[in-house]
């Protein structure tokens, strides 16, 4: 896998979605929840919101480490599912239900989901994947499937 980039497509998009977010605070911020009101010709939908956690990984000699930035996710919120040459980060956000008489004053948070795949240029060893969250940090030890590991079985004939 010589020559082919950790980082997926999706992540060219973030500079764009980053000012659709500030235009949309923008007329927030003069308009109020008038934006909200307006008749539908009239407002511009962004479509639904997605959430792309910040990913780093590290090669660590014997094991990649892999960290994500997923702030105000639980734990039962993540799913995560490896192979021998990928992780597959899945989450989910729930809607924060107000009660009667609640409203937001400024609100940038949004509830939805998101799905990142990260390939890796070497396999791992899928049974000694660990996977901690800690301060809205989720860091993963991938261990490298060494050389010395993979054996090649003679075929003998009887």
């Amino acid at each position: 896998m010589r020559g082919t980039s950790l980082i997926p497509r999706e992540e060219v998009f973030e500079p764009i979605r980053a000012l659709t977010r500030e235009v949309d605070r923008m007329f927030h911020d003069v308009l109020g929840d008038w934006t909200e009101r307006m008749p539908a010709r009239f407002r511009f939908d962004w479509g639904e919101w997605q959430f792309s956690p910040r990913i780093d990984v590290m090669d660590r000699g014997n094991a990649y480490e892999l960290r994500a930035e997923v702030p105000g996710f639980r734990r039962e919120d993540l799913q995560v599912d490896v192979t021998e040459n990928a992780v597959t980060l899945k989450g989910e956000r729930k809607e924060e239900q107000l009660q009667e008489g609640e409203s937001f004053l400024y609100r940038e948070t949004r509830a939805g989901t998101f799905e990142r795949v990260i390939r890796l240029p070497e396999e791992i060893r899928v049974d000694g994947v660990t996977a901690k969250l800690k301060d809205g940090v989720l860091t993963m030890t991938l261990p490298k499937v060494h050389e010395e590991q993979r054996r090649k079985v003679e075929v003998i004939t009887e």
